[in-house]
């Protein structure tokens, strides 16, 4: 009597495990699917990025904000890879003006386009601007995208309290939004 309810309680245990093994091989079964889920969402969220930057290339090159020069756009991206720091660009707000750069470029030319966006307040844009520039452009009267467009880098340079690095910040996120500074003049 005794060794049969041993017998049965083994038997038992040998149950409860091979109930616990297929329910741990169902789990995994089901972490590896949600895994390759994932994984296929991930790759379809990055082909989706790349069609975007393209299109949004296309359609800074149909507005003429980016140069067929390829001296000039090599140079723009060297300038966002030297970039120091985190920079937050609102995205949507870019997505916005580049949306109303596109219905009204359908409608009206080059120059009303770019009196819209010139209106755009500078810090809207930029939240995470650094106080050191956002001083600056307060004590010169920088508040809109437009009076920024109005400054070179050599102007800002002379900007109380900006640097190389800050024209730097500058530039990219000026670049960012599909535009460039005021060109020096040799």
């Amino acid at each position: 009597m005794f060794g049969l309810s041993k017998r049965k309680e083994l038997e038992e245990k040998r149950q409860e495990l091979e109930e616990l093994r297929k329910r741990l091989d169902d789990l995994t079964k089901l972490v590896r699917s949600q895994q390759q889920a994932l994984d296929k969402l991930q790759r379809t969220v990055r082909m989706q990025e790349s069609v975007i930057s393209l299109s949004r290339m296309k359609i800074n090159k149909r507005m003429g904000l980016i140069s067929s020069d390829v001296k000039e756009n090599t140079m723009r991206i060297i300038m966002l890879d030297k970039t120091v720091g985190n920079m937050h660009v609102d995205g949507e707000k870019i997505e916005q003006i580049r949306e109303t750069m596109v219905r009204l470029s359908k409608k009206k030319n080059k120059d009303q386009v770019r009196k819209k966006i010139d209106r755009v307040p500078v810090k809207e844009m930029w939240p995470d601007m650094p106080i050191r520039i956002s001083k600056s452009f307060d004590i010169v009267g920088i508040k809109c995208i437009g009076d920024l467009l109005k400054y070179s880098r050599h102007d800002l340079m002379k900007l109380q309290r900006v640097g190389v690095l800050s024209v730097r910040q500058i530039e990219v996120f000026v670049y960012s939004l599909g535009l460039e500074l005021k060109r020096e003049e040799v």
